[in-house]
């Protein structure tokens, strides 16, 4: 006992004593670091090139959420293999809020496509802005004047009936996909390079149906059918839900959230949460998205994190039902 007493009597020797100061210093260090956040530019990755719509998107909201966290947001433009690229750089950077990433639904349709080193769970979701319905839609010349024309025609003619979308795993592609495995049809999936090949595709009669968001319905006069929601959209509220057509729900959108990566403080990602969601609130970014013709969805952090997982989970029985899903 004599022994043990002079044992844990027995000063640190002075290696153990820096070892402990400099752990203690850098636990101060850290939490100051946190307590002072932010002290320096914050980088939000976009997957696609400037002036495309998550680009578009991104900025709108760039002012008022620099005036929210309190420090400059820089927009880098990733592009390229439908934002894996970009979503792989913001997976590896330094979980210290100083990386953000705006993404659309790639972030959930494409690690069911390919080999990439991520997956939903490789960030922290920190709000949703933009949640957009799509809309079944063909033109006014065409022999289908409503949803209901298309199911009967596709039921008795199964795989016969074409729809076209602007690339296989497009967002687009995986409405109609939906529709069509959710109400059995069967149709045909005819694949463009864009959606103004598609639209084209639509005018000269060459195909028929199609989805979209309902900006693009509005700029070419185009016949809409019915909505992939579960509720009228605001502004277009004479189109029906497929709900209300069939009696069965099919909900098909194209989003946009920023996140941060895996691992970010809780503190952190609670101060850009709250950035966020003042940014959507702001009247000038209002502005902006109303004449962008996108509909704010703002959806706080852990909202939006049950949010994703249902449409990473949705996403892989499309996908999978399509014959889409390779991972």
């Amino acid at each position: 006992m004599i022994e043990q007493r002079l044992i844990e009597q027995r000063p640190l020797s002075r290696g153990l004593r820096v070892l402990v100061c400099l752990g203690l210093i850098t636990a101060i260090t850290g939490e100051d670091a946190r307590a002072a956040y932010p002290d320096r530019p914050i980088t939000m990755i976009v997957g696609f090139p400037a002036g495309g719509g998550t680009d578009l998107i991104a900025r709108g909201m760039q002012r008022a959420f620099e005036r929210a966290i309190g420090t400059q947001v820089i927009i880098k433009n990733v592009p390229g293999a439908a934002a894996t690229i970009a979503a792989t750089e913001a997976a590896g950077a330094a979980p210290d809020g100083y990386t953000l990433l705006a993404i659309s639904n790639a972030l959930v349709i494409q690690p069911h496509r390919m080999k990439v080193n991520y997956d939903a769970k490789a960030f922290v979701p920190v709000c949703l802005v933009v949640d957009t319905p799509l809309i079944v839609f063909t033109t006014k010349t065409s022999k289908f004047k409503s949803l209901g024309d298309i199911v009967t025609a596709a039921k008795a003619d199964p795989g016969k009936v074409p729809y076209a979308s602007p690339g296989a795993g497009s967002a687009l592609h995986l409405g109609m996909a939906a529709l069509d495995y959710r109400l059995a049809l069967k149709m045909k999936h005819v694949p463009f390079k864009g959606t103004s090949d598609v639209v084209q595709a639509l005018m000269s009669g060459t195909l028929d149906v199609t989805t979209g968001q309902p900006n693009t319905i509005e700029q070419y006069d185009l016949l809409p059918l019915a909505t992939l929601s579960s509720t009228r959209i605001k502004g277009f509220e004479s189109i029906p839900t497929v709900g209300e057509v069939t009696g069965t729900e099919v909900i098909a959108s194209i989003w946009t959230g920023v996140f941060a990566p895996a691992g970010t403080p809780p503190d952190l990602a609670g101060k850009l949460d709250a950035a966020c969601q003042a940014a959507l609130a702001d009247k000038e970014t209002a502005d902006h998205f109303d004449k962008q013709k996108q509909p704010l969805t703002p959806l706080g952090s852990a909202a939006f994190a049950k949010f994703v997982t249902d449409d990473y989970e949705r996403t892989r029985q499309i996908m999978e039902a399509a014959g889409l899903k390779t991972n």
